[in-house]
């Protein structure tokens, strides 16, 4: 199964938009 670099950055994206979600 091979990881593509859209799903990498993507899943980045989410991460850091659900730390700043939380983070307030």
């Amino acid at each position: 199964m091979n990881m593509h670099p859209f799903f990498s950055i993507l899943f980045s994206a989410i991460h850091i938009i659900f730390c700043c979600y939380f983070s307030k």
